[in-house]
């Protein structure tokens, strides 16, 4: 177990399964596409992340410093489906369905010959697949940081944008 204090931590599969305990009552597996967020706050929270397999497994971290000093801690999970744009963190002050930030942090699932676009600023991490971007080739493994980004996948692909509202 570790500990973490003052810090928001969003966990993406993207291969394999992970078993979570932590202090939040938020001990479970974690498969593909599942994303956990979890904000530790002044209180902070302790966690251990452990592969139960004998197979490689392959999870994308995000840290993030909370714009708020002293929030409650916290914890969300989500499940990014084919086909879609799933909001994981980030969105005005007063909504529930993720912890409120001027950062955004989407998953897109975008299925081979259609596009997703992010209108701004953003930086992009392409998790699996590949497809284009203003003439450019992007595949799993790139990062970008873009403006008026705008990706048409040539294969299923996943990714995660990060942008401020």
């Amino acid at each position: 177990m570790h500990t973490h204090r003052e810090i928001d931590v969003i966990s993406v599969m993207v291969e394999g399964r992970l078993n979570h305990e932590g202090s939040l009552e938020n001990d479970q597996q974690l498969q593909v596409d599942d994303i956990q967020v979890q904000r530790s706050g002044s209180e902070g929270f302790s966690h251990n992340e452990i592969n139960p397999d004998d197979e490689k497994n392959r999870m994308i971290q995000l840290w993030l410093i909370p714009e708020t000093k002293g929030e409650p801690p916290g914890y969300q999970m989500f499940r990014a489906k084919t086909g879609t744009r799933t909001r994981v963190y980030g969105g005005p002050p007063g909504q529930g369905e993720t912890f409120a930030a001027r950062t955004v942090i989407d998953i897109a699932h975008v299925k081979a010959g259609e596009r997703v676009d992010q209108s701004g600023r953003s930086l992009v991490y392409v998790t699996t697949g590949e497809g284009n971007c203003d003439g450019e080739a992007l595949k799993e493994g790139d990062l970008v940081e873009t403006r008026d980004f705008s990706f048409k996948a040539k294969t299923d692909s996943k990714l995660i944008l990060s942008y401020e509202i």
